[in-house]
């Protein structure tokens, strides 16, 4: 996952960036995903490299903005795709609780947040308002969250 997830990130941001660097301008898009802040039962090794997506992500902003050039993370949570389908045949039925709320977004929703997210320079980009709200719950209050999630965990496993 580690090989994948994250340095198929870095390798074209290492392609790119010197490029944009000289211009004095530029855009980099990273995709990492809900599982970049939130780690998720079952997803270990994704949720690892999808977490260092986020931490490369922040590191490069902060060294890009002074040459011009922007960076933007975007963090979708399950985008309806056809391997979407098959995921669903893999994974862990606590997982399966705890996606519960969050609800698949389309790919083409994912795009447009892209598209608004480069024309207004933002860094964060997450598709849908449940994940956001999310992200925003455990930064703030991170014991609250982990409560919902060990509920959600205990919930799937009371089922079995």
């Amino acid at each position: 996952n580690i090989d994948h997830g994250f340095w198929s990130v870095v390798y074209p941001c290492r392609a790119v960036a010197p490029g944009m660097v000289a211009r004095g301008s530029g855009h980099i898009v990273n995709v990492s995903s809900v599982a970049g802040y939130l780690g998720i039962y079952g997803y270990t090794g994704y949720s690892a490299a999808k977490f260092a997506v986020m931490g490369f992500t922040e590191a490069l902003r902060f060294e890009m903005k002074p040459a011009g050039v922007r960076v933007s993370v975007v963090c979708p949570p399950d985008t309806d795709t056809p391997a979407l389908a098959l995921e669903h045949t893999l994974r862990p039925p606590e997982t399966d609780v705890i996606a519960g709320n969050i609800k698949p977004v389309s790919a083409e929703k994912v795009g447009a947040a892209i598209f608004k997210a480069v024309q207004r320079g933002d860094y964060l980009v997450i598709p849908d308002a449940l994940s956001a709200f999310y992200f925003r719950l455990k930064g703030l209050l991170p014991e609250v969250f982990f409560a919902i999630v060990d509920g959600d965990v205990k919930k799937a496993r009371s089922k079995q």
